[in-house]
């Protein structure tokens, strides 16, 4: 008898992730993060001129509100995963064709953009998925203008972040919304 082993079964997660199920659990990643989303863009107004980088840009679903946002601005975005890139890049396609929306698979310590590029950096429950927190902020400091700003939300464990933001050098860190006697989440902005 043969048995089909788990690995084989590879094809089957692609044809979830990309297909009509793979967009349905992406729009209900939308939907539940979309009092998150109301929070960082309370946090942090964006406007039409901004230059916004996002770490851990998921299915896209913020990527496309910020770029409908910042019209004369450039947002750009990191993720780790080259399946969620090709779900944003197909949800953000025309902002890309447009050359207003720029979205790539790397390490979020290793942001290859020039120094002082963006005004404004957001991270959405991305913080503890980096393996050096202060390298990636460190980073991203590299990467915003003076006086940029960088807004995060963190899920569960949210005591150190003030801590590691002010190690990475950024000043007038700040928690600016929580839920929840737990951390279950928590809202921090930044500047340098």
């Amino acid at each position: 008898m043969n048995l089909i082993r788990f690995e084989d079964l590879g094809w089957l997660e692609e044809l979830v992730s990309y297909s009509l199920m793979g967009r349905v659990r992406g729009v209900g990643r939308d939907l539940f993060n979309r009092r998150i989303h109301k929070t960082v863009l309370y946090g942090m107004a964006v406007l039409p001129s901004d230059n916004i980088i996002e770490l851990g840009f998921g299915t896209g679903g913020l990527t496309k509100i910020i770029a409908s946002a910042a019209t004369l601005g450039f947002v750009a975005g990191v993720d780790q995963s080259p399946r969620m890139w090709e779900i944003a890049r197909r949800r953000n396609d025309r902002a890309i064709r447009e050359r207003r929306v720029d979205l790539r698979v790397c390490d979020p310590a290793l942001l290859p953009w020039e120094q002082g590029r963006f005004d404004k950096a957001i991270a959405i429950n991305s913080y503890k998925t980096w393996p050096a927190p202060a390298d990636v902020l460190r980073g991203v400091r590299r990467v915003l203008r003076p006086g940029g700003a960088i807004i995060m939300t963190v899920r569960e464990g949210s005591t150190n972040v003030l801590k590691v933001l002010k190690e990475a050098g950024f000043v007038h860190g700040q928690l600016i919304a929580h839920e929840g006697q737990d951390d279950i989440l928590a809202a921090f902005r930044a500047t340098h």
